[in-house]
């Protein structure tokens, strides 16, 4: 199972098609079964407007009488669905008066009778006629676009997925949903029945009263659920590369843009890593030195299970809310930091970070050469850096720590596998 599209960003672009994981085909094959089940009479209907011009159908029984029929204004408010047309408990001079704005903005000339005996118009017996209405709203109706650009190719309206009445995802009351006119679905309509702005002063959510659990009004926007989906993978444990190639990306350097990964539920991982023996480094050692169960439960929640996230190098366990970070942000030099072994885009932006600091040694060893003041500091600092940072290049690049471990270095910058984990990963 695939979606058809074309990328933005440059992936998969000779094929066109983002697959869908296997984890999400019955629901993405529910959706798509809701989808056609609300969209097929408005497919329906691009089909008839395009093989009979100008006609669009009202529905029974005005489709069967001739375009001099006369249609109240009842009718025509419940046609075009005027929703205080649709009730019979509101006033019929309000009714009238919805109706009469409803035709006036789309261009529907209104007719009148006029008493024979005083020649003067009786406003109860306003109609208009129903070749005014089909004509119309035929002109208004997008049946005829191509859904694709010029330069991609043609798709008529009926063929595509979203084929909805031009006001369907209008949000105020005032507004109807009328299904004489169809057109595909587009980015901004679905964008304005998100959001809000100043002229969208309510979104879909106001309109059927939905908040959230304290009651507070709900508003998204559709890359939300793009950065959803992207951090469902991430919490399922797909990998950096399976969810480049389902999201279309060119690089997989761009997932990190889309991790949202709660703090607590990554530190739920890393508590059920360190269950698994999947955690290497001083804190892990010290844990399993503890007999007391109680104890090892207490000082792995205190250690491991209080928040997490990830970094450009791995994934940060420091508890900000507690204390600001000791390195401000150098992560490679911070023992609160685990390395996820096998990540490529923490091994290729430590590479790009070893490059940059190897030119920094050089630099601070010309300025020691010449006796600049501090040079001496610069050196031993930058030296460091990257001796650590060769170091998480080498785990990354180890055959012998599996991939998906979490790697702590100690303060030295070293790796210490227990007697334990280096006949397991020999064994494996």
């Amino acid at each position: 199972m695939g979606l058809r599209y074309w990328p933005a960003k440059g992936g998969h672009a000779v094929n066109g098609v983002k697959a869908i994981p296997v984890q999400y085909r019955s629901m993405v094959q529910r959706a798509i079964d809701d989808v056609l089940r609300i969209t097929e009479p408005y497919a329906d209907l691009a089909r008839y407007m395009r093989a009979n011009p100008g006609r669009t159908r009202l529905g029974a029984p005005w489709d069967s009488m001739p375009d001099d029929a006369r249609i109240a204004l009842r009718d025509v408010g419940r046609i075009v669905r005027v929703p205080t047309a649709l009730r019979d408990d509101i006033d019929p001079n309000d009714m009238k008066h919805d109706v009469r704005l409803a035709m006036n903005t789309v261009g529907v000339p209104l007719h009148r009778i006029r008493d024979p005996s005083t020649r003067k118009v009786r406003y109860s017996e306003e109609y208009v006629l129903k070749g005014d209405l089909v004509s119309v709203y035929a002109a208004r109706s997008d049946h005829d676009m191509n859904v694709l650009s010029d330069s991609i190719g043609t798709l008529c309206l009926e063929d595509s997925l979203f084929v909805v009445p031009k006001q369907f995802f209008t949000t105020r009351y005032e507004y109807s949903v009328c299904p004489l006119d169809v057109t595909c679905v587009s980015y901004q309509a679905i964008k304005n029945m998100l959001s809000k702005s100043k002229k969208n002063k309510e979104n879909i959510f106001d309109k059927y009263g939905i908040k959230d659990s304290k009651g507070n009004p709900l508003s998204a926007n559709t890359h939300q659920f793009r950065h959803l989906m992207d951090t469902m993978m991430a919490q399922g444990g797909l990998s950096e590369m399976e969810r480049a190639y389902h999201a279309g990306r060119a690089k997989i350097t761009q997932n990190s843009s889309y991790n949202h990964v709660p703090g607590r539920v990554l530190a739920k991982q890393v508590l059920e890593k360190l269950n698994k023996s999947q955690v290497i480094g001083p804190n892990s050692d010290q844990l399993r030195r503890i007999n007391d169960p109680i104890s090892r439960e207490d000082f792995a929640k205190a250690v491991f299970g209080g928040t997490a996230h990830y970094t450009e190098l791995g994934m940060c366990i420091h508890d900000w809310s507690a204390s600001p970070c000791e390195h401000h942000g150098e992560h490679v030099h911070c023992q609160d930091h685990l390395i996820c072994k096998g990540k490529p885009e923490h091994r290729a932006e430590a590479e790009r970070q070893l490059e940059a600091n190897r030119w920094l040694v050089e630099m601070a060893r010309k300025e020691r050469a010449i006796d600049t003041y501090g040079a001496d500091d610069w050196l031993e600092h930058h030296e460091r850096t990257c001796a650590r940072l060769e170091k998480v290049i080498s785990i990354h690049r180890s055959n012998m720590i599996p991939d998906g471990f979490l790697v702590q270095l100690t303060m030295d910058g070293e790796v210490v596998l227990t007697e334990e984990m280096e006949a397991t990963f020999a064994a494996a």
